[in-house]
C-alpha cells in the first residue's frame, strides 16, 4: 500500500477530535473500499476496538440486532438507539452486551431496548455529539457505567483495577491473576464475563486482554488510590524482582513500581548488574534503556 494512503489512514483513526474528522474518515473508508478491498479486515478491527471508524446506520443496527433473540418487526427503536450512541463501535458494543444480558435472562426485545434507554436516561445521557470531546467522555462514562452496574460489587472493583495497565498494551492473563489474587479458572471466568460485557477484549488464543484506551481512562478515573493497586501488584503478585514470572512482568515491573510511588525502591535495581542482566535476558536492551 502506498505511503500517501497509509498516512491519512493513520490520521483518521488516531486523531478523531478534528472538526472534519467524521467526513474525512468517511471519505477515506469509501476510497479504501473502492481501491483496496483487502483493507476490510483492518477496518473491521479498528471498528471492533472502538476506533473512530464510525459505522454506517445499517451497520450499527446490525450490530445491535445481533445481540437480540429475535428481530423486531419495527426497527426504528433499534435505529434510534444506534443514533443515540453516535454509531460509535465502542458504545454500540457496550449497549449490545447489555441487550444480550437482558434477553438471555428472559426479557423481551422491547423490554431489553427499553431497559438500555432507561438506564441511559437515568445517567443523564443525551444525543451523542461526535465532534465534542466532552460529549464523547460523557457518553463513555454513561454507557460503561451501565455495564459496570450489571456486575457484582467485587467484580466491578476488579474490572476498574485493570485500568492500571499501560495504554495500548496486551496484558497476559498471568499479570491479571497476579493483580487479582485469583486462580487460573476464576481469572479466566471473570475475564470472559467482562469480555461478554464489552468492557475489554479477551483473546483465549493468546491468553491476553486489551482494553480500549477511552474505556481504560474512564475506569482509571474511578480508582480512589491507583498507587495502592500498583503496589499490591508488585508486592503480592510479583514479590521477588529477581524471579519475575514472564517477559511482561520483567518489561513492566519498573513502571508499576514507579507508579506506586516506589522510585526509591527502584533506583537500586537499576544499578544492580544481576537484575539488569536477568531483565535483558527476559526482554531486550531497549527495555533497560526505557527504565
Amino acid at each position: 500500500m502506498t505511503t500517501d494512503l497509509v498516512r491519512p489512514a493513520a490520521r483518521a483513526f488516531v486523531s478523531y477530535a478534528r472538526a472534519d474528522g467524521e467526513a474525512f474518515a468517511t471519505d477515506l473508508r469509501l476510497r479504501l473500499e473502492r481501491e483496496h478491498p483487502e483493507m476490510s479486515l483492518w477496518q473491521d478491527r479498528a471498528r471492533m476496538e472502538g476506533g473512530i471508524g464510525w459505522m454506517t446506520g445499517p451497520e450499527s443496527v446490525q450490530l445491535l440486532l445481533g445481540a437480540l433473540q429475535s428481530t423486531p418487526a419495527n426497527l426504528e427503536p433499534v435505529r434510534a438507539l444506534a443514533r443515540r450512541l453516535g454509531e460509535w463501535p465502542l458504545l454500540l458494543r457496550l449497549a449490545a452486551s447489555q441487550l444480550r444480558s437482558r434477553t438471555e435472562r428472559g426479557d423481551s426485545t422491547a423490554g431489553a431496548l427499553s431497559f438500555v434507554n432507561r438506564a441511559l436516561d437515568k445517567r443523564g445521557a443525551v444525543a451523542f455529539d461526535r465532534a465534542s470531546p466532552a460529549a464523547r467522555h460523557d457518553a463513555v462514562a454513561t454507557t460503561v457505567g451501565v455495564s459496570l452496574e450489571l456486575l457484582k460489587s467485587a467484580d466491578r472493583r476488579r474490572c476498574i483495577e485493570l485500568s492500571i495497565s499501560a495504554n495500548d498494551r496486551a496484558v497476559p492473563v498471568t499479570a491479571v491473576r497476579a493483580l487479582w489474587g485469583l486462580d487460573d479458572f476464576e481469572t479466566e471466568a471473570l475475564l470472559g464475563e467482562l469480555d461478554a460485557a464489552a468492557l475489554l477484549n479477551f483473546d483465549l488464543k493468546t491468553a491476553s486482554l486489551r482494553m480500549h484506551d477511552v474505556c481504560r481512562a474512564f475506569l482509571g478515573s474511578l480508582l480512589e488510590d491507583a498507587g495502592a493497586v500498583h503496589r499490591r501488584l508488585i508486592e503480592n503478585g510479583w514479590p521477588d524482582p529477581y524471579a519475575l514470572p514472564d517477559p511482561y512482568a520483567w518489561r513492566w515491573y519498573s513502571w508499576h513500581v514507579a507508579m506506586s510511588g516506589g522510585k526509591d525502591k527502584l533506583r537500586p535495581l537499576l544499578f544492580d548488574h544481576e537484575w539488569m542482566d536477568r531483565k535483558q535476558r527476559a526482554t531486550e536492551i531497549h527495555a533497560l534503556v526505557h527504565d
